[in-house]
């Protein structure tokens, strides 16, 4: 358990009819993966919404966060995998 990210409520996803654009709004499409938050500083972790770390599982995940250029980060995504036509792959292809 990653005891770091217990401030942090993570919400879920909101279904709605169809894609909308309000301003001030921003949104993604459901992809079937794993929901992470990635925090920096001063150790990068990739953490589930389960507070489970999977910051091994995804090396270079971590890798790509502790390059980017800030002292302090947080995260908040889904990490999905594609195949060679941009279509993702389903949810079992990552589970272990």
């Amino acid at each position: 358990m990653c005891p770091f990210l217990t401030f942090i409520a993570l919400t879920h996803a909101t279904r709605v009819g169809k894609p909308f654009h309000h301003e001030g709004w921003v949104y993604e499409e459901k992809i079937d993966g794993y929901r992470m938050v990635a925090k920096e500083g001063p150790t990068v972790r990739l953490v589930s919404r389960q507070n489970r770390d999977h910051t091994r599982r995804f090396r270079a995940l971590a890798a790509a966060v502790a390059a980017l250029p800030a002292d302090e980060l947080v995260l908040d995504g889904e990490v999905a995998v594609f195949d060679e036509r941009h279509q993702p792959w389903c949810l079992s292809s990552l589970k272990p």
